[in-house]
């Protein structure tokens, strides 16, 4: 890149004398030139962040406390990534908040934090739940978790809308006892192994539609967006969230603007206030090209931001689809082939809230499951109070 740090230091002496006498000759220009170019050069930080999610932002703010200097451009005009509020609602049913993403917080109710070797020593209380009991944010306590525990659900409805369709919950009861099996063994599957051929391994091998109703829910296809066919067992459990923290999980329901988002907020409310002109909001980045001086990160609207470092938190999709115009000099071969080639792709998960004006299902049921008539999955649907 013409910078004597990439060359030989053969190659390094030969054009770093050229390069003096030619600095000499030019000395007197760039005097005159120098107050102008200063006046026109955007200001220099140590850390530019790309993106104001969660990991932007506790990034932020670790970077704050240490005393570094650091701007976080993010392309939308809030933060917390796919944490984000909408109202939601008709007037003459409901209106309030609801989460667009991210919806829970899991891991609570005591687990082997600061107990089992492979646990962190501390925090013994999941940093989560700990920020959220301190922001005072509204949830409701889902006591076990039912992403271990099939028989949370109450019930496993036929594809005609017989709620029987597990009677004496025989097929949850088996479901269960293979994610016992899967966590004890996933750890040391093979790095090719998927999730269906742990499950099978494990015993489990759905015939019917309501066990196929229940493979989706357990199989994490409801979690992840992608069959269990495509996930990997060694990634997929133990979920350390749990083994760390315990099996209760929190639905959130904050009423606040910003709902679940404002955990952010209160994280980094000491180090990075509202109004901080270190956030750069409608900044979406199109190119990091780093040089001997640093780095240059450029907006879509042509605004160029310089640092000595960038830390990137842009999701897997954008990386796959970008990374060829977005990074100069290009990302280094092995991540290429790793973004492009290897099978890592993004879940394809959609959220989708509906409201009725009356209530036409079993209101007694908390959780349930349905399965479709002549397909391998189902839909999961939650009770009121979810």
């Amino acid at each position: 890149r013409g910078c004597l740090a990439g060359w030989s230091p053969q190659e390094g002496g030969k054009y770093q004398r050229a390069a003096q006498a030619q600095r000499w000759q030019s000395l007197n220009m760039l005097s005159l030139a120098f107050l102008t170019a200063a006046a026109l050069a955007p200001p220099q930080v140590d850390v530019i962040i790309v993106g104001a999610g969660w990991a932007g932002m506790a990034a932020a703010d670790w970077l704050a406390r240490a005393n570094v200097s650091f701007l976080v451009l993010e392309s939308t005009d809030h933060t917390g990534g796919r944490t984000h509020s909408i109202p939601f609602g008709h007037p003459d049913v409901w209106t309030g908040v609801i989460e667009r993403g991210s919806n829970w917080v899991s891991g609570a109710g005591g687990g082997a934090a600061g107990v089992m070797e492979q646990a962190p020593t501390l925090p013994i209380e999941n940093p989560v739940r700990k920020l959220a009991r301190q922001e005072r944010l509204q949830m409701v306590r889902i006591p076990g978790g039912s992403d271990s525990n099939m028989s949370l659900y109450e019930a496993v409805y036929t594809s005609s809308g017989d709620p029987n369709g597990d009677p004496g919950g025989q097929i949850r009861t088996k479901a269960t006892r293979v994610l016992d099996c899967l966590n004890a063994t996933a750890p040391q599957a093979g790095i090719n192994a998927s999730v269906r051929d742990g499950l099978q391994a494990c015993g489990w091998e759905p015939q019917s539609e309501e066990e196929w109703a229940v493979d989706w829910a357990m199989s994490g296809e409801d979690l992840n967006g992608e069959p269990a066919r495509g996930q990997s067992l060694v990634d997929f459990t133990p979920d350390e969230s749990y083994v760390w923290w315990g099996p209760d999980e929190f639905f959130v329901v904050d009423q606040h603007p910003r709902g679940f988002a404002r955990l952010i907020d209160g994280l980094v409310r000491e180090t990075i206030p509202a109004g901080d002109p270190r956030l750069v909001y409608n900044a979406r980045v199109t190119r990091i090209a780093y040089d001997c001086e640093g780095v240059t990160v450029t907006t879509q609207d042509s605004r160029r931001f310089h640092a000595q470092q960038v830390i990137s938190t842009l999701p897997l999709g954008v990386l796959q689809r970008n990374h060829s115009q977005l990074f100069d000099p290009p990302l280094p071969k092995r991540h290429v082939d790793v973004l492009t080639s290897r099978g890592i792709g993004m879940g394809n998960l959609t959220h989708v809230a509906v409201q009725f004006p009356d209530v036409w299902w079993d209101d007694g049921l908390f959780k349930w499951l349905s399965a479709n008539h002549g397909a391998n999955q189902s839909a999961r649907r939650g009770g009121p109070r979810e």
